[in-house]
């Protein structure tokens, strides 16, 4: 159980992946000044990058069922609330930095997704474990929890493609590929099994962990080099249905592939029976325990995302709905907009994790943000997404 509360925490925990949006910052100024260190001839300026313009992209989210996001590292005696049957928390970060066409896009980007599945009854075990709080009366309980928890950097090519679509109304088609070698990690961990609570403070267990560690480490052993490499296709299509009705679909990771060479596994059996716990309240059992330590070769596709919108405009205002897809998760969202003439306002509520937003576009800029509430140590789901292409006089 002590296992399964630190990886929940690990889950949001993403400072080393927000320090790294500075690189896409530099990368961004780079792209920027490129122009100016080539010294080419205006009309030679005009010819070469007249057709491009430099760009970047952020998208942080994160939902939680159960427990509020800052809560994560503490003793869940704040807001915990999980729903009834599954439960999940969710990750999904991006951002990039890169150049664009009519017809071209190259970008660096950097990404990190995380997922923890379970169920109100193996959050129960967790938080009455975090709080040394036994049950009132002898009890068995079931758990089982899964945890992924992926990021790599890489290089994305993608290109625009335009057709006649459906009846003959516009279509535009992005494709797009992208290679990960910098920095990958990994880690999947599945624990399931049975907590019987006893009396007067004894447990027994009998429970299964395997454990995926890119950067795990073995007793006695060397330090462990764990590499890889990663392949992902993407598509996106905006379809003009009708002079006033659009269509848009997206599906990040369609087909993926991340190949691992020396990554850490560990596989383990508990059954034990327990007496007690130490002098700091953590569980104290007698170890019968076994497992196995080893180095495999494996692939692993990247988790798959997917969304859809449909919206309509009527002179000013436009009105829509959104379904995205990830981890097996649905998130619909109902949003309706609203050209001021100084840029586009936009309202949207979110019905999976109860959230609200904000958006506002203004020419080549974009900002949105969501949440459920504006205590942000109360949040269970937060969302920020920003964008601007600059282009070239």
């Amino acid at each position: 159980m002590q296992s399964l509360a630190a990886h929940g925490r690990q889950a949001f925990f993403f400072v080393c992946f927000m320090r790294s949006l500075f690189l896409a910052g530099v990368l961004t100024c780079g792209i920027a000044a490129f122009p100016a260190l080539a010294g080419p001839t205006p009309n030679e300026h005009q010819s070469l990058f007249s057709d491009w313009a430099p760009y970047v992209e952020i998208d942080l989210w994160r939902a939680s069922d159960a427990i509020p996001i800052s809560e994560f590292e503490n003793d869940w005696s704040n807001g915990f609330s999980p729903r009834r049957g599954r439960n999940v928390a969710l990750m999904r970060n991006l951002a990039a930095a890169g150049v664009e066409s009519n017809d071209w896009r190259i970008a660096y980007e950097l990404r990190q997704q995380a997922a923890v599945d379970s169920d109100r009854e193996t959050l129960e075990v967790v938080r009455m474990y975090k709080q040394r709080q036994p049950p009132a009366d002898s009890a068995t309980f079931h758990v089982h929890a899964a945890y992924t928890n992926w990021s790599a950097q890489g290089l994305r090519v993608g290109h625009f493609f335009d057709f006649s679509g459906i009846a003959g109304s516009p279509l535009r088609l992005y494709v797009s590929g992208a290679g990960y070698t910098a920095q990958p990690r990994y880690r999947q961990e599945e624990v399931s099994g049975t907590v019987s609570y006893l009396s007067s403070g004894s447990y027994a267990f009998n429970a299964t962990q395997t454990d995926f560690n890119s950067r795990g480490e073995f007793p006695f052993m060397k330090p462990i080099n764990a590499t890889a490499t990663g392949v992902s296709v993407s598509m996106a299509a905006d379809v003009l249905l009708s002079d006033a009705l659009f269509l848009k679909v997206k599906i990040d990771d369609l087909w993926s592939r991340m190949r691992w060479s020396n990554l850490p596994v560990t596989r383990r059996t508990i059954n034990s029976d327990v007496s007690g716990t130490d002098n700091e309240g953590f569980v104290n059992y007698r170890p019968l325990l076994s497992g196995r330590n080893q180095q495999v070769d494996a692939s692993f596709p990247i988790m798959r995302y997917g969304a859809a919108s449909l919206s309509y405009r009527t002179n000013a205002w436009q009105y829509g709905v959104q379904v995205e897809r990830f981890a097996g998760v649905t998130v619909p969202t109902l949003y309706v907009s609203r050209d001021t003439g100084w840029g586009v306002v936009s309202f949207m509520i979110e019905t999976r994790f109860q959230t609200v937003g904000f958006g506002f576009d203004y020419g080549n800029f974009h900002l949105s943000l969501q949440t459920d509430t504006l205590n942000p140590d109360r949040a269970k789901a937060q969302k920020v997404q920003l964008s601007y292409v600059w282009a070239f006089l």
